[in-house]
């Protein structure tokens, strides 16, 4: 039996609270669903001091407390920090998306079916800091793509389908370089996992074309460099995702053949996407987060 999943319902007009809470009720036939409904911001948050809610829906502009105030106060307090929101108003503008990320936002007038097939998607994803970016494999993917197009002598590139990697599965790969970007609010962690071979052949293929130097690359330092450029060269499509350049805030390198650290980072579940060449292999995987919470700017 799946357990019960709590919504909060914040809106000052009765008749659009009563119409979202009627949708979400009847297009949650198959899920164990319980709407909780307040009529404005001040009432919600004494329901969600005492309450952690699977996902909060609120208009903006309401009497007393509005849903401004409310995101707010729920973004301080450990118990509903990281519970989807869904913001349903007139009046969401460019300033309110750059200062909430993560908010969905839906203006009015809106379709209640598809606010809920929405609020329902959210509640299956679950709390904001479990959830795996699997939206920043394309960016990656991509950028790994248009790096191996360059060159020739790596072979054919085969792209093998997205593959969920659960705590404890072996990571794949020979060495992998773990990387956390940020902009002070968005934190999302990925990892780069490469074939020793698919390093060598790009350090006698790529790299010592480039810098003379770089030919006395051991084979940690090669994987760091490759990372670096899968992350320069998705710059662009990273920018479009977190809305401004991210930065790199850590970067860490395992090599698999350490069987203390191959078991440490087998505990971090995520999903991967394979980039095969006749070369080698590159893995690309978002993970979970370590430990994540929205910001407000």
């Amino acid at each position: 039996m799946n357990a019960t999943k709590f919504v909060l319902v914040v809106e000052d007009d009765d008749d659009i609270r009563e119409m979202i809470v009627s949708s979400l009720k009847a297009e949650s036939a198959d899920l164990a669903l319980t709407v909780v409904e307040a009529r404005d911001g001040r009432e919600a948050i004494q329901l969600a001091g005492r309450q952690e809610f699977h996902c909060v829906v609120t208009d903006l502009n309401m009497p007393r407390t509005s849903g401004q105030e409310l995101i707010r106060v729920l973004l301080g307090e450990s118990l509903n920090a990281n519970t989807p929101t869904v913001v349903v108003s007139a009046g969401i503008d460019e300033a309110f998306l750059s200062d909430f990320q993560g908010v969905r936002a839906v203006p009015k007038p809106f379709d209640p079916v598809a606010l809920s097939q929405m609020v329902l998607r959210e509640i299956k994803l679950g709390r904001m800091d479990e959830r795996i970016p699997i939206h920043m494999l394309n960016p990656f993917a991509e950028s790994m793509r248009a790096v191996l197009c360059q060159e020739s002598r790596l072979g054919a590139i085969n792209v093998v389908p997205p593959s969920v990697r659960k705590s404890g599965d072996k990571f794949p790969g020979d060495i992998v370089v773990g990387v956390t970007l940020t902009t002070g609010m968005m934190q999302t962690r990925m990892c780069f996992a490469f074939d020793r071979s698919f390093l060598l052949q790009m350090k006698s293929v790529y790299f010592a074309s480039r810098r003379d130097q770089w030919g006395a690359m051991n084979i940690e330092i090669l994987a760091r460099a490759c990372a670096g450029l899968i992350i320069e060269n998705a710059g662009p499509a990273l920018i479009s995702v977190f809305g401004q350049p991210p930065r790199l805030a850590e970067m860490t390198v395992t090599d698999l053949s350490d069987p203390v650290r191959s078991y440490e980072i087998s505990r971090i579940p995520g999903v991967s996407v394979a980039l095969s060449t006749d070369q080698g292999r590159v893995f690309i995987s978002a993970l979970a987060p370590a430990r994540a919470k929205r910001g407000v700017a």
